[in-house]
């Protein structure tokens, strides 16, 4: 029984630190790629263009799926007459940026095959 009790120990604290330190270090690492994407030499790239857009859907995946994640750690969520749409809006935005991501990084793709 003590085990299962170390393993729920282990496992909030993991649920609580995580989308912490990966919001972080993926904020870190989206404001460089949008530095380096905007810089005037490869402004006129389209394909820097394709990542410089993915990483702005990265922005809006990882602020609205880990920020929100780690507030609900804390026990802050909003009121419950305000939870339905709360949930919709979070899920759509999160899953939004996600896909925006990916569906960059394949355009990036089709340009440099059909160039």
């Amino acid at each position: 029984m003590s085990s299962l009790t170390t393993i729920q120990i282990v496992q909030g604290q993991l649920l609580r630190y995580m989308p912490l330190f990966i919001t972080i270090i993926g904020t870190i690492g989206n404001i460089l790629n949008c530095i380096i994407f905007s810089r005037r030499s490869l402004r006129r790239n389209s394909c820097s263009i394709y990542f410089f857009a993915s990483s702005i859907g990265n922005f809006f995946a990882i602020y609205f799926g880990c920020v929100t994640r780690i507030l609900g750690s804390y026990s802050i969520n909003p009121p419950l007459t305000q939870m339905a749409l709360y949930c919709k809006t979070k899920t759509f935005l999160t899953y939004i940026g996600l896909a925006g991501s990916a569906w960059f990084i394949v355009g990036a793709c089709a340009d440099r095959y059909a160039s």
